[in-house]
């Protein structure tokens, strides 16, 4: 035997030894081989939000073996040390493609948050920036003001109004009930509640908070457009406003809003807000064919990306819109001929411009059809008000025909008045995302 066959017999040899040693020792993640891990970060990393805020995106991290393949079942361990921080969950395991995810909310002071991640014998780590609060109005801890399920609507069109101006009515689901809690000279155009729970309506030239308690209209911020003043909630902070061209961000009191994106030929009264992705809707153009269009936005830049959804009205144009929690965005379009329907549309899923025909359900009869307006969503209902037949009408989205969806109508000239069918009305519900705890 040459010396080359020795050589190569002895090396042999000698990996096996070490193989052997290796599987007969202790199980330990730096000696087996096959418990080797890398951790790597895939998303959510360097975000940015208030303090005390939930991220919101998902920190996600893969676990894969030394050959790069993911593992599935792996431990994951993510802890925190930022004051007033939270991890949520502290540990998961691996899905089959090797990924776990957890939410963090940053903690109390402001500026650098990391998150560490652990798995076997690899460790990394997330950095996050807090922003401190500009104001009280940005705050993400919820205020818990308003009655929990309850709907608010401002009206220029009710038999509670006694002057030429516009009211504000509380209306109970559980109960019926309606009571009118404020009235007002000005004419009032849209209500909305901000991420935390606090109250604003809009005039064609201001937003007005509405102080809880008292029912007192305070000026918060001047209108930076001269046509629309449709207002929805920004979970990354406090308002979001549209106008005839522009979309704005609305923070602080005395502070400007700023443009976040500019469209031609907006309806304005179209605006609605994703409460989990923050993604935003405008409707643009004019009938048969409007743009929906999605904006990609986390609540506190500019938009990222956008998308247009072509909605087939018919005759008909679009006078609201809401987001449920599911990501299902609703639109209610009217005329007054037969194209008289909820829209119900989610992003690279569905398009279903008659989602609810109002026309068919109500056999095709102009006056029983109604006119309709803006709508809001509260769990599974949907509120909108009928302004021609005067009522309250509740839907159901979990309904699969019009007669499944439609729940109850409650009417009365309480939501609206006989002798107009323009009337300018807002409708709101209390978010159901607050989270108040309730003290004896």
């Amino acid at each position: 035997m040459n010396t080359a066959n020795k050589t190569v017999i002895l090396l042999c040899t000698l990996l096996l030894s070490l193989i052997l040693a290796a599987s007969c020792g202790d199980n330990s993640d730096n000696d087996d081989l096959d418990g080797l891990s890398t951790l790597s970060i895939t998303s959510g990393n360097l975000q940015t939000e208030r303090v005390g805020a939930v991220l919101p995106d998902l920190m996600t991290v893969r676990v894969s073996d030394v050959a790069g393949q993911p593992k599935f079942g792996a431990p994951v361990f993510f802890s925190t040390e930022d004051p007033g921080a939270a991890v949520n969950p502290p540990s998961a395991y691996t899905d089959r493609d090797g990924y776990a995810s957890a939410v963090f909310r940053l903690g109390s002071v402001a500026g650098a948050q990391m998150v560490g991640v652990r798995s076997g014998s690899d460790s990394t780590t997330f950095n996050h920036t807090a922003n401190a609060l500009g104001c009280t109005e940005q705050n993400p801890e919820s205020a818990c003001q308003w009655p929990s399920g309850h709907v608010f609507i401002t009206t220029t069109s009710s038999s509670m109004i006694t002057g030429l101006g516009s009211v504000l009515i509380d209306f109970d689901p559980e109960t019926g009930r309606t009571e009118k809690v404020l009235e007002t000279d000005l004419i009032l155009r849209d209500i909305d509640f901000s991420s935390r729970g606090e109250m604003f309506v809009t005039t064609t030239e201001k937003i007005y908070k509405v102080e809880h308690g008292t029912w007192t209209l305070t000026e918060y911020a001047d209108i930076p457009i001269v046509t629309g003043s449709e207002i929805e909630f920004n979970m990354g902070g406090v308002l979001v406003l549209v106008g005839n061209t522009n979309v704005f961000r609305v923070g602080c009191p005395g502070v400007t809003a700023v443009q976040i994106a500019e469209y031609y030929t907006v309806n304005f009264e179209n605006l609605a807000v994703d409460p989990v992705s923050r993604d935003f809707y405008i409707a643009t153009g004019s009938g048969p064919l409007y743009n929906i269009n999605y904006n990609e936005w986390d609540g506190m830049g500019d938009v990222t990306n956008n998308a247009v959804i072509i909605l087939d009205t018919g005759i008909g144009s679009p006078r609201g819109m809401c987001v449920d929690l599911e990501g299902f965005l609703y639109v209610s379009i009217d005329s007054n001929g037969n194209s008289r329907s909820v829209a119900r549309i989610k992003a690279g899923m569905e398009n279903d411009p008659k989602w609810f025909d109002f026309f068919d359900y109500f056999g095709g009869t102009n006056n029983l059809t109604g006119r309709w307006g803006d709508i809001t969503v509260h769990g599974d209902n949907l509120y909108i008000i009928d302004t021609r037949m005067n009522r309250l009408v509740v839907l159901d989205a979990t309904g699969t025909t019009d007669e499944s969806k439609f729940v109850v109508e409650y009417p009365s000239e309480v939501f609206s008045q006989d002798l107009t069918d323009s009337e300018r009305y807002g409708i709101a519900a209390v978010p159901e995302w607050l989270i108040c705890v309730e003290t004896n």
